[in-house]
């Protein structure tokens, strides 16, 4: 269906075009050079010799509950399909958004979100044909992360020092960030990923042993998610704990029973993190009230917006291309965010507002356009996951980062530029990759 059609062919042939100017380019040569050369100062770095000396740290009978318990999991039909797998994990998560809030969606709205989950499904069906095995790059997975990461943390620091104080402790203090120092810190984020997914390979080579593989991959999880933290957005918080218990999950580095210790994590750090913003703006709600009234107000406003817009969108696209127009300001088009495009909408402005995954996109194009949009969300998961299931490492990095932000995205949506970007050249790599 998706390869005889011009969009289908026009896609692949993008792809390849990109793939070949940039392996005939100096500037990738240089670019993976330089990757190089920091992954050889990494691996003797004084920070890599502290999380090696972890290893002695090992909690070896505090893990033997959880070694236990993963054991007695594995002979489960769950554990078989894969507790991340995305037919299960995605309609899961948002039937459970949908079922934790305290506003009751209207008719409508629930059959068009059933019907965005269908069209996810099918879309990952669809993938199958496209699905590659072994990734362009793959070899230099441990490097990508490592060079991510190191950008990351370069434009953090930065970030927060012309800033003066941290946005973590300082909510108000997101205003003053630089918007693309702030978008090169979330590097931080796909770096640490592909970081335990390297790690998560020499456990497979036996290079490392599953304490040590454990300890490093948890150490770099948790720096990943402290740096991301110091910016104030829980969004990249939750993205940071998912996708490297994702990579982790499908290294067979930890299990399903940590798995769950670590959304147990996720959920209280949303709890955590919003308690103690509406403390600072002098808000009495407790915990469980901002989680249940955070998803009350995203789906009160989707509803909103699929019952008027429902049948062709009244914004035709301008919602999407404020994605890039709102960052680049040679590209015509909304300085507004769509987000905050969403806001306005309701009378609100100097926030923004979430209307779900697919509120942007009913505004834009009415429940055709959720349609479109699940369908190839779908198609480029389903691509990543398959590359991961036929044994690529950088499958598991790009399908954790994937993954990750589609779960969250169910609450935010995905229509910030870093984000797109991410899943853009994600994309690339794996149509690319094609037939290899």
């Amino acid at each position: 269906m998706i390869s005889g059609s011009r969009t289908g062919a026009l896609t692949l042939s993008t792809a390849k075009l990109l793939e070949a100017s940039i392996a005939r380019s100096r500037t990738s040569a240089s670019i993976l050079e330089a990757v190089s050369v920091l992954q050889a100062s990494f691996s003797s770095s004084i920070f890599l010799r502290l999380v090696k000396y972890s290893r002695h740290l090992y909690p070896a009978r505090l893990w033997r509950p959880f070694d236990l318990l993963n054991t007695l999991f594995a002979s489960s039909r769950i554990s078989r399909i894969g507790i991340f797998h995305p037919l299960l994990i995605f309609p899961l998560v948002y039937l459970a958004f949908v079922a934790v809030s305290n506003h009751s969606p209207s008719p409508l709205a629930l059959l068009s979100i059933l019907i965005g989950i269908g069209s996810f499904a099918l879309g990952y069906r669809l993938s199958g044909p496209f699905a590659p095995r072994r990734l362009r790059l793959e070899d230099r997975t441990l490097g990508i992360g490592i060079a991510f990461l190191a950008l990351g943390t370069v434009a953090l620091l930065y970030d927060l020092f012309q800033t003066g104080s941290i946005p973590l402790l300082e909510p108000i203090a997101r205003r003053r960030l630089n918007v693309t120092f702030t978008m090169l810190s979330t590097l931080i984020v796909p770096g640490g990923i592909l970081i335990i997914a390297a790690v998560g390979d020499r456990l497979k080579e036996g290079r490392l042993s599953r304490e040590e593989a454990r300890m490093y991959s948890i150490a770099a999880m948790l720096v990943t998610t402290f740096l991301v933290s110091l910016l104030g957005y829980r969004t990249q918080v939750i993205v940071s704990l998912l996708g490297c218990s994702i990579a982790m999950y499908y290294k067979r580095v930890l299990g399903a029973a940590e798995i769950l210790l670590t959304f147990l994590a996720a959920v209280s750090a949303i709890a955590s993190l919003g308690y103690y913003r509406a403390l600072k703006e002098g808000s009495s709600l407790g915990p469980l009230g901002i989680i249940g009234g955070r998803t009350a107000l995203t789906l009160s406003v989707y509803d909103y917006l699929v019952g008027r817009f429902w049948l062709f969108g009244v914004n035709h696209g301008s919602v999407a291309l404020a994605t890039f127009s709102s960052f680049f300001p040679f590209i015509p088009g909304s300085r507004l965010g769509p987000r905050t495009i969403v806001a306005n909408i309701f009378g609100i402005s100097g926030v923004s507002v979430t209307s779900t995954l697919f509120g942007t996109v009913v505004l834009d194009f009415g429940i055709p356009g959720i349609i479109a949009f699940a369908l190839a969300l779908g198609f480029v998961v389903g691509l990543a996951y398959r590359a991961l299931k036929a044994g690529s490492t950088l499958g598991v990095g790009i399908f954790s980062l994937f993954m990750a932000y589609t779960l969250v995205g169910i609450e935010t949506g995905l229509v910030d530029f870093n984000v797109f970007t991410f899943f853009f050249l994600g994309t690339i790599i794996l149509l690319a990759s094609r037939g290899r």
